[in-house]
């Protein structure tokens, strides 16, 4: 084992299972490690390199009889909402019950995954599915999946390779019969095992450069990785240093249907950089030389002015003055070359795209998983096209985009290097497409319209699931763009006249203003029905008031949130801390500004429960101590009551709640917010804040970050006069 290979699995066991945190219960972390890694066959075992160091490790650990328990481990964690960062000890800690029908089946896959994992951080650490694989398993602990044990293959009598191939085949069958839940979960436990067996390096960008001319190149070599990216539908991103490259690896599957959590979930992943190579001059030297890499290409993403790897405005004007000289024999680099300059897209994926000759026009789908909505939801929801066109200039000829090949693609390339020859330029292909970016960036332009004018996956781009806008702000977007091209070369580009309906595209649940102030007149009139002021259809219709309020005014995110505790929100100084979106670890959550309504009404729920506490004091103490466990941040804020008995809030027991009185996704309010902030011209920067969609390497509230929490009150503001434009009022619930 390489030396750095083993630190990694050293850091594992030492950062996340033998911490000092967690000093008393390193003898009971021991003794489950020990037994999980007896009970694996030997021909798993035997297929991985990391057993012996691991015995090692944990013969150094006390062995003695520990009167701790996994379970109080596991129960410190919970209480101290440290789980999530502690996803390998906190799927240590959970087993099913020895008596449970799938409690041998439950034990062998959960040392399966604690062995494949430590495997994975020796070649380099697939975080990303080992968390992911890491909390299936822990919720199969916590008989939060109940199908699972029913549908995974037998592990005792099965090799690894088996075992992978049972998984694919089954989850295969599973997203075919559209059950897509259960096959989500297979999906997250096979990727880690497959990614072991097929001794995957993990490289989420492997770069290779002339820069690193001393060090071999890493083990995803250019060929390998192009048959990695068609194979997995992986996103691929090019840096201008010489031959070097760089893949980003997402563990997104674009293949099959996402309900909305899932949907969720993609559009929250921020692609991390994490980079293995060797160097004959050291590990350390060669990690040196391509983290310099990744900085540049983090800090070309940020698109800003000083940076002199882009390209200038006088490069441009060079450039675009050049082009027009071009003759008849030479216009299809004219048209090639100007059409990526204009989209902002490489030749390479202009190639994938669809143009038409008689509108002059680029043609586009735009499809998302919450335009699949059944048939009820309809007098809810607005229609929204699945496909727009992009106007070209006329100046383009766009019979030359229909078809390039290999031959002409080298003439373009080599025009652009005698172009960059005799002007004294340094204009690369990616200087030129990647220019709309600096602009859009620049200008504060919406990213979701950038993005669909770029042709950006939707798996990188979470504002276009949330963002409905029409066609006509796109090709606005273009002509904008073309003016300040034709300011600074002093050519003009012309466009064809269109009488094209106005189309609406993205998402659908931005929903009519009315619908919502009616959904909320309904439940005003059920709570002021003449009834007991505290029984369980009184209280569950105050609830659902608060939330809906509460979650238009945050853009909580309901599918897998709980809206937290009252310690989290400071009604005097209207601010709410939101653990929602806790993924980049640079970041801890976000903050929002509340609206004055909705701190009004948060106020009057808090008075609500002080209230019914007392009134259940004496006739039922147990609802009673739930109310005040809501008052002093031991439970979360919100519950329902159902039957006599307390329903924790989830994803499930909203949506069984709601689905009677606003059956819409439980994430409307994201899509329905986030479109309304882009209509009243909201910054996207303070909107990305806002929503947990701030990019990867920018957080926002940071110690480099130029916004600070006062910008939010733009939507807070912006937010409280839409409820005021709705006539919503607080009023007393009790």
């Amino acid at each position: 084992m390489r030396n750095h290979d083993k630190q990694n699995v050293e850091q594992v066991l030492d950062n996340q299972i033998f911490k000092s945190d967690f000093l008393s219960f390193h003898a009971v972390f021991a003794n489950e490690i020990g037994h999980l890694i007896s009970i694996l066959p030997s021909d798993i075992t035997n297929a991985g390199t990391v057993i012996n160091d691991v015995k090692t490790r944990i013969k150094q650990i006390n062995n003695e009889e520990s009167p701790q328990k996994l379970s109080y481990a596991y129960e410190y964690m919970k209480k101290n909402e440290i789980l999530n960062d502690n996803f390998f000890c906190a799927f240590l800690c959970v087993n099913l019950a020895p008596e449970h029908r799938h409690y041998k089946k439950f034990i062998l896959y959960k040392a399966l995954i604690f062995f494949v994992s430590l495997e994975l951080y020796r070649m380099g650490r697939h975080e990303s599915a080992t968390i992911a694989v890491c909390n299936e398993i822990r919720q199969w602990g916590l008989e939060k999946r109940p199908e699972l044990g029913f549908e995974l293959p037998e592990i005792i009598e099965n090799t690894i390779e088996k075992i992978v191939d049972e998984l694919d085949s089954k989850y295969v069958d599973l997203s075919n019969t559209k059950n897509n839940k259960i096959s989500n979960q297979i999906y997250r436990i096979f990727i880690p095992i497959r990614d072991f067996l097929e001794e995957k390096t993990g490289i989420v960008r492997g770069v290779s450069s002339a820069d690193f001319k001393h060090s071999p190149p890493t083990k995803l070599n250019k060929p390998d990785a192009e048959k990695f990216i068609s194979k997995f539908n992986i996103t691929k991103s090019e840096i201008d240093y010489e031959d070097a490259y760089i893949y980003e690896i997402s563990d997104y599957d674009t293949t099959h249907d996402q309900t909305d959590p899932d949907l969720e979930l993609a559009s929250n992943k921020i692609l991390q950089v994490r980079i293995e190579t060797a160097s004959s001059n050291g590990y350390e030297v060669g990690s040196l030389r391509l983290k310099a890499i990744k900085n540049q290409y983090v800090k070309n993403s940020k698109h800003l002015s000083c940076n002199i790897h882009q390209a200038s405005e006088h490069e441009l004007k060079v450039l675009i003055n050049e082009l027009f000289k071009l003759g008849d024999d030479k216009s299809f680099i004219r048209s090639w070359v100007l059409t990526s300059l204009i989209l902002g897209q490489s030749i390479k994926n202009l190639k994938t795209q669809l143009f038409d000759v008689a509108t002059n026009t680029m043609k586009r789908e735009h499809v998302l998983p919450s335009q699949n909505q059944p048939e009820y939801l309809k007098p809810y929801i607005k229609d929204v096209a699945t496909s727009f066109q992009i106007h070209i200039p006329l100046e383009i000829n766009v019979g030359h985009l229909i078809v390039l090949d290999d031959k002409s693609e080298n003439k373009i390339q080599e025009w652009l290097k005698k172009f960059n020859k005799s002007n004294n330029c340094h204009l690369t292909e990616r200087k030129t497409f990647t220019f709309f970016g600096q602009f859009a960036k620049q200008n504060g332009i919406n990213p979701a319209i950038s993005a669909l004018i770029q042709a950006k996956p939707l798996d990188t781009t979470p504002e276009l699931f949330y963002t409905q806008m029409h066609v006509s702000d796109i090709n606005k977007t273009v002509q904008c763009y073309l003016r300040y091209l034709s300011g600074i070369s002093g050519n003009n580009f012309n466009l064809q006249k269109s009488n094209e309906h106005d189309d609406i595209i993205g998402t659908p649940l931005k929903v009519e203003p009315q619908i919502i102030k009616n959904l909320l007149d309904n439940l005003h009139d059920r709570i002021k029905i003449k009834r007991h002021h505290f029984d369980e259809n009184r209280h569950n219709d105050v609830c659902y008031h608060a939330q809906i309020i509460l979650a238009i005014s945050s853009g909580y995110r309901n599918v897998t949130g709980r809206f937290g505790k009252l310690s989290h929100i400071d009604l005097e100084h209207k601010r709410f801390w939101i653990s929602d979106k806790e993924i980049s670890k640079i970041t801890n959550g976000r903050i929002i500004t509340l609206p004055d309504l909705c701190n009004d009404i948060l106020n009057n729920y808090i008075k609500y429960l002080k209230e019914a506490a007392n009134v259940f004091r004496h006739s039922n103490p147990t609802v009673s101590e739930r109310y005040l466990k809501s008052l002093d941040s031991r439970e979360h804020l919100f519950f329902y009551r159902r039957n006599n008995e307390i329903e924790e809030i989830t994803p499930t027991t909203m949506k069984n709640h709601f689905e009677d009185i606003f059956p819409l996704p439980l994430n409307w309010n994201r899509h329905y917010v986030r479109s309304h902030l882009t209509e009243k011209n909201i910054d996207p920067e303070i909107i990305g804040a806002w929503m947990g969609h701030a990019e990867e390497n920018q957080p926002a509230f940071t110690k480099f970050s130029s916004m600070s929490v006062r910008d939010l009150n733009v939507i807070s503001n912006c937010i409280n006069e839409l409820f005021i434009s709705l006539g919503l009022k607080a009023f007393n619930y009790a």
